[in-house]
């Protein structure tokens, strides 16, 4: 966006420019001054795209105004347009643009030359901008250059000059030097002198250097390089090699960085050369290259962060763990991938611990970029600054173990229930030891009196009830066994045939109304079930085991009352249920006790007795018959069982 600064001591001269201005730059901004001295401070406090300046003003002229703005290094590059009513504008025009002026205007005005005039000016104030940004930046790359030129030869130079001082220094200097020093006949090419760290390194002795042109010695392996390198260095008396590879007299090869200079001993030219060994600090940056790659691309989710704890670096795993690209956490703390899942004594002990330089390690719940969580196992650890023996960053390596920790949770619940499994196998088989002999304590006890000749013949037929009813629960419990172990081995068969839902539910009604009696429970049909009959082609004794094991417990478990057995048809499916108002059953027990071996384990339903089969035998039945089972039912008011078969 366009903005003009207009210099004028008249006020209505001013109102016009910017109406003028206004008209042809809408969104221009516009600053005015009344004098020069007001026009050179808003110059440098706006940094105008152009300046119209008048000539005449009190205090100091346009002129004058012109030549302070032009004399300013910040200010030279704004245009100046004058805009005067001086008759002699010819003579005025001449002093505008000695004084710097960019273009000069008659008043009154000409709009569109004033218009074509200032879009020119804009353009000439972008163009100085540009050549001044270039050159800054021209300025500050030779200057670093310099200052990189001036550290790498400063030593070099000063050895220089040491030489020329003194002889005697210059040889203590040259034989003490850490770095091989060659002296070359820039004419001849022929080697002068070498100190005594180039003979050891290279293992070649003084005599046989002196005399021999450096590419002859055969310590060099690129001697092209060197005779280009030395060409460029006849024309501009410097030259630098930063990797040289040469090779010594039992062979070994050795890095160095070479970097020769002509000057001037006692009025005689000569080549000085600097052969440093960089073989060690070669073989560093290598090993800095392999750890870098290591932590790059290593398996391991990696973050590095500065004193303060905002991310500086994350590795490729850390980014396609997290889904965040390092732009979007960089400077941010890492706390953001364990919004409060960490608590706020956990994170200030280990910001405590990681400060004193304490390495620290634990598992912890982190969140990815789509909100998904998983687990890490985390070590953060200080980078001590071995200067001043502060800390100076900190590691942070994270190792995604939602896997492993899903796997140990799997393996702990798998473990839970295998004991939990074998825990109630221990109880079911206790429980059937107790069920097998109670029966046949029974049938024993009373089969001796049966035999015994003094028995009372009246309760004869008392006693052979007793043992059928007895006999009867054994054969009922041993076919649940039968049952359990069929299903577990897959060997249990359906057997499907058409036949009447109603007739197979009122018998069952019919048949254990007579045991509900013997308590005192009335057994009926629910008054709902449908009236019609209903044809259904599944197996009709699954089904009846079904109701008989649900009708069985109903009557078990209540002491009076009314038990309801009934169907009613739904869409594609014949629910069935079973009424009771017994004792109940828990909520936290409504799903475990259609486990094998499951009863509700409390004093006043053991009381009860029974194998714990009979609900997980109905419950495998009726999803092989293509349904399901559930209930409803609270403690003290009774239960309702539910189950479909498909219709």
């Amino acid at each position: 966006m366009e903005r003009i600064l207009a210099i004028d001591d008249n006020r209505d001269n001013l109102i016009s420019l910017r109406a003028i201005i206004k008209d042809a730059f809408p969104d221009a901004y516009i600053d005015t001054a009344l004098n020069g001295t007001d026009g050179i401070r808003l110059a440098k406090e706006k940094d105008p795209d152009v300046i119209l300046l008048d000539i005449l003003m009190p205090e100091i002229d346009g002129f004058e105004v012109c030549r302070q703005l032009k004399q300013d290094s910040y200010l030279r590059d704004i245009p100046v347009v004058f805009l005067t009513a001086i008759k002699q504008n010819k003579e005025s025009r001449i002093e505008a643009l000695e004084v710097g002026a960019e273009a000069f205007l008659s008043k009154p005005i000409d709009v569109p030359e004033l218009t074509a005039q200032i879009r020119a000016m804009i353009k000439i104030k972008e163009s100085n901008k540009q050549k001044r940004d270039e050159k800054e930046h021209l300025a500050l790359l030779v200057a670093e250059r310099t200052h990189e030129l001036e550290k790498s030869h400063s030593e070099m130079l000063k050895l220089v000059e040491e030489l020329k001082s003194s002889e005697m220094r210059y040889r203590r200097l040259f034989e003490s030097a850490t770095d091989g020093i060659l002296i070359i006949n820039p004419e001849t090419e022929e080697i002068i002198d070498a100190n005594q760290f180039l003979i050891d390194l290279l293992g070649y002795s003084h005599d046989y250097l002196i005399g021999r042109k450096f590419w002859d010695v055969g310590a060099l392996m690129n001697v092209l390089a060197c005779r280009v390198a030395f060409a460029k260095l006849k024309k501009k008396g410097y030259t630098r090699l930063d990797d040289l590879q040469i090779k010594s007299f039992n062979g070994k090869i050795i890095h160095v960085e070479l970097v020769s200079n002509i000057y001037f001993a006692d009025k005689v030219k000569v080549v000085q050369c600097n052969i440093r060994d960089i073989s060690a600090r070669k073989k560093a940056e290598e090993q800095v290259w392999t750890l870098g790659k290591a932590i790059e691309q290593g398996p391991s989710s990696i973050i590095i962060t500065n004193q303060k704890g905002e991310i500086e670096f994350v590795n490729k795993k850390f980014i396609s763990n997290t889904q965040y690209h390092f732009k979007e956490v960089k400077g941010k703390y890492p706390r953001i991938f364990n919004p409060g899942h960490l608590s706020e004594k956990n994170y200030e002990d280990l910001w405590k611990k990681i400060q004193k330089g304490i390495t620290w390690r634990g598992e912890v719940q982190n969140r990815r970029k789509d909100k998904t969580m998983y687990w890490e196992d985390t070590i953060i650890s200080a980078l001590i600054n071995p200067e001043n023996n502060t800390i100076c960053n900190y590691v942070l390596i994270m190792n995604d173990m939602t896997e492993k920790k899903q796997m140990l949770d799997d393996l702990i619940a798998a473990k839970e229930k295998a004991e939990e499994s074998d825990r109630l196998k221990s109880a079911f088989l206790a429980n059937i030891s107790h069920e097998i002999r109670t029966p046949l304590n029974c049938i024993i006890g009373f089969s001796d009196l049966l035999l015994d000749p003094k028995f009372d013949t009246d309760k004869k037929v008392e006693f052979a009830q007793m043992i059928n009813s007895s006999g009867t629960n054994m054969l009922s419990m041993i076919n649940d066994i039968l049952d359990i172990s069929k299903i577990e081995a897959g060997q249990l068969a359906i057997k499907n045939d058409v036949f009447s839902v109603n007739r197979l539910v009122s018998n069952v009604q019919k048949e254990y109304s007579y045991k509900a009696a013997e308590k005192g429970l009335t057994l009926g049909l629910d008054f709902l079930s449908p009236t019609k009959e209903i044809y259904i082609n599944s197996d009709a004794s699954k089904l009846k085991q079904i109701l008989v094991n649900l009708v069985a417990n109903a009557i078990k478990f209540s002491k009076d009352g009314h038990i309801e057995i009934g169907f009613k048809a739904k869409e594609n499916v014949l629910e069935f249920h079973v009424k009771d108002a017994g004792i109940g059953i828990p909520k936290e027990y409504h799903e475990k006790i259609f486990d094998r071996f499951r009863q509700v384990e409390s004093d006043y339903t053991r009381e009860y007795g029974g194998n714990g089969l009979g609900l997980a035998i109905s419950k495998s039945i009726v999803e092989m018959l293509g349904g399901k089972i559930w209930l409803d039912s609270e403690v003290g008011l009774g239960s309702v069982f539910y189950f479909t078969i498909p219709g």
